[in-house]
């Protein structure tokens, strides 16, 4: 007859190997199908041009989209989306610095702009001091406001914690930025506080 240390350690045997069974079936079985359903393309090359009156689409111009999860092209939307992007992470990073980081917010952003707005953004340099004062902005909303084939304009509405002097200030703003299709990809061509 089995005594008391046998029995249990024949139940914990038996526990662990299920245990092991449905991590290796898991592990070998279902992740398999999922690896499947990752080997669809999330990207596609589709023509697409943006209608000044409508927002609809035509065949024009090759440029990547994004697809959904059953290979539907969501054009509109990708465009808008990645606007929105890039407008953000201008405001956000230029618009975010002090005087002691050199100037590290510039450098940040030039590769979004377009060339006359990056000799803009580069005379825009801080004197750097022991005394320090910096500039936080988040963005709050970023809106479309108008688009075309070849042009943006989006709206942000952005908080600012001004830090000077040991004291902080919090202030709202609304700005608008302005970009423009520059050889197949979206730069910042201005930026406007309203």
């Amino acid at each position: 007859m089995l005594d008391l240390r046998k029995k249990i350690f024949i139940i914990v045997s038996v526990f662990v190997s299920l245990v092991l069974i449905f991590v290796l079936l898991y592990l070998f079985v279902f992740n398999r199908n999922i690896n499947d359903n990752e080997s669809l393309p999330s990207y596609t090359n589709v023509p697409f041009d943006i209608s000044d009156n409508e927002n609809t689409f035509s065949q024009k111009e090759s440029r990547p989209i994004i697809t959904n999860e059953f290979g539907v092209a969501v054009e509109k939307d990708a465009s808008e989306t990645y606007i929105k992007q890039i407008s953000r992470i201008f405001t956000e990073r230029f618009f975010t610095f002090s005087n002691q980081n050199s100037n590290q917010h510039i450098e940040d952003v030039v590769d979004l702009t377009t060339p006359s707005m990056q000799k803009w953004v580069k005379k825009q340099k801080l004197i750097e001091s022991e005394n320090y004062s910096g500039l936080t902005t988040r963005v709050i909303t970023a809106n479309v406001d108008k688009i075309t084939e070849n042009s943006a304009t989006v709206v942000l509405e952005v908080q600012q914690t001004i830090r000077e002097n040991g004291l902080s200030n919090v202030e709202y703003k609304t700005g608008r930025v302005e970009l423009i299709l520059l050889v197949g990809d979206w730069k910042v061509n201005a930026f406007y506080w309203d």
